[in-house]
């Protein structure tokens, strides 16, 4: 499942818009090695919570699986601490900082990619030994019923905060399929367990977020902090996950410890914070606006094949190997 995958060579666009603010950040991942095995990487990258069963579950349905691409975010401060101010003339030009920075993503290549890797998920459990119903087979099921107020349609678009700050997501399920929209709710994983105890069922429900933008800190005093933007493809971890619902109520957690980062940014380089300028893209926001290239090719195609890499991590940790 980590073979490439086919677009047409894009170019994506960054918009950068006006002043905000965000919290700290991670630091910035390690590259992820896609020659390694699975098996051996899991451990480093995978935290499993919860109780193993004794054998393979024999029936797996798929109730939720869900990609969430960031396509915006605010970018942090360069300083944690108020920058000193300075005399400056009426005529000097005020120096623009950018704090909001998105990408424009095209769901038609988004959503097939999201397709297959759910049904390369599905061939892994086929292959080692369980049975996964068909969808249409769940949705004839009682249990089926039990989960249908937990769940919503997709695509739909998110918003959120986190340690970087707010951001704005697409949100995709694999075949546009009803997705859970809030899996951490007491009342969506009382009513998953419910369901998989009505259908002696082991229900799997993953969601993954792909991220493009991380701050770290550059400067190295001591009690000093500047947080400077870096680009970088990464699979965001504490948020993305695989939950295994048994029929005996007990559920078992593989959720990404360490970031996932691709080994190139899908950004190029340029003259201008770094990264290159479309000069012909609209000045929607005059200067608050900036609108920078993306290899839309690169994004898409480490998408698939990082994500699939986290997908197997996932797998191992839980067993399936």
């Amino acid at each position: 499942m980590r073979g490439c995958i086919f677009h047409p060579a894009l170019s994506l666009a960054i918009l950068i818009t006006g002043a905000g603010s965000a919290g700290a950040a991670q630091g910035p991942p390690a590259q992820f090695d896609l020659s390694a095995s699975s098996e051996a990487q899991a451990p480093r990258y995978i935290e499993v919570k919860g109780h193993k069963g004794a054998t393979g579950p024999a029936r797996i349905a798929i109730v939720n699986f869900t990609v969430e691409f960031v396509d915006s975010r605010e970018a942090a401060p360069t300083r944690a601490d108020k920058p000193k101010k300075k005399a400056r003339s009426e005529d000097e030009p005020v120096p623009h900082v950018a704090a909001s920075v998105a990408i424009a993503l095209d769901r038609s290549q988004l959503q097939p990619l999201v397709d297959t890797l759910c049904d390369a998920l599905v061939e892994n459990l086929r292959n080692f030994g369980a049975e996964v119903l068909a969808p249409a087979d769940f949705d004839a099921l009682a249990g089926h019923a039990v989960l249908a107020s937990a769940l919503a349609s997709a695509p739909t678009r998110r918003e959120g905060t986190d340690e970087s700050g707010k951001r704005t997501s697409m949100f995709l399920s694999a075949h546009e399929r009803p997705a859970l929209t809030d899996w951490s709710a007491d009342a969506t994983q009382a009513a998953e367990r419910a369901a998989a105890r009505s259908d002696g069922l082991t229900l799997l429900d993953a969601h993954f977020v792909v991220d493009f933008l991380t701050f770290r800190d550059t400067d190295e005093r001591m009690f000093h902090r500047k947080l400077s933007p870096s680009y970088a493809q990464t699979i965001r971890a504490g948020e993305s996950r695989l939950r295994l619902v048994r029929p005996d109520g007990g559920v078992l957690t593989a959720t990404l410890k360490l970031p996932v980062q691709a080994t190139e940014s899908p950004i190029g380089r340029g003259r201008t914070g770094g990264y290159a300028i479309d000069e012909d893209a609209d000045e929607d926001g005059g200067n608050d606006v900036e609108r920078l290239m993306v290899n839309a090719a690169v994004y898409y195609d480490q998408s698939l094949r990082y994500l699939g890499a986290t997908e197997d991590m996932m797998l191992a940790a839980t067993g399936f190997h």
